[in-house]
């Protein structure tokens, strides 16, 4: 299960977006590929069923400047949590309204 949430508060446009991905108990950072490239992003967990494994591989709402991504135990589930952040001449104008185009 995907969920997509741009930071921003009302009047207040917040610089990154975070993304976050339920993922299975077993799954480490190699079974995970994630690429932000020319605007596109790719995000693949190879742990997931072979028809669920391409998470996104699509266009982005806007430019970013910069990604991290991480692995990690949430309330009981594993979560691959991905903050992608907002390219500079975006950030205080645009809030995301989708994850990609």
């Amino acid at each position: 299960v995907l969920e997509f949430q741009d930071n921003s508060t009302d009047g207040d446009t917040a610089p990154s977006v975070t993304v976050t991905v339920r993922v299975p108990a077993w799954t480490k950072a190699h079974h995970v590929k994630c690429e932000v490239s020319g605007g596109r992003l790719l995000l693949r967990v190879e742990t997931l069923p072979p028809e669920k494994q391409t998470v996104v591989d699509a266009e982005l709402f806007q430019a970013v400047d910069d990604h991290s991504w991480a692995i990690e135990d949430h309330k009981g589930a594993r979560v691959l949590t991905l903050e992608l952040d907002k390219a500079a001449g975006v950030v205080g104008h645009v809030r995301w309204l989708s994850l990609t185009r």
